[in-house]
């Protein structure tokens, strides 16, 4: 917890390697105005995170790329998820940007027989 690690709030245990917090501490938070702003700052860049942040799957659905294909040539290019495993978008517009990339990634999936005889253009049963 980010007001933990600024040493607002005391970890007092631990359960499956989930920190447990010193419930008093944390509801003392919003009794100054000091404190309130804290808090608040936290709030506000976890907020800014997810306004400029996407999910993997909604990654994954604006490259048109499966999940695997993502994470595979996301870590090729050195762009890595962030905080609660979502990605910049700024990183993922620029894969997006990336023509001869994206024409890479269509080259190196692997189609099942309905996509194949759809990407060939033909009726599945004449790919059979």
């Amino acid at each position: 917890m980010t007001l933990a690690g600024q040493g607002h709030v005391a970890v007092v245990d631990y359960f499956k390697d989930w920190e447990l917090y010193d419930v008093a501490a944390v509801r003392r938070l919003g009794t100054t105005g000091t404190a309130t702003a804290i808090a608040a700052a936290v709030v506000g860049e976890r907020q800014a995170w997810l306004a400029d942040s996407v999910t993997t799957a909604d990654a994954a659905r604006w490259l048109e790329w499966d999940r695997g294909d993502l994470k595979r040539v996301a870590a090729e290019q050195g762009i890595k998820p962030g905080r609660f495993g979502r990605w910049a978008r700024t990183g993922i517009a620029s894969l997006a940007g990336d023509e001869e990339l994206a024409e890479r990634v269509r080259r190196e999936q692997l189609l099942g027989p309905d996509q194949a005889a759809e990407h060939m253009e033909i009726r599945r049963l004449d790919f059979e």
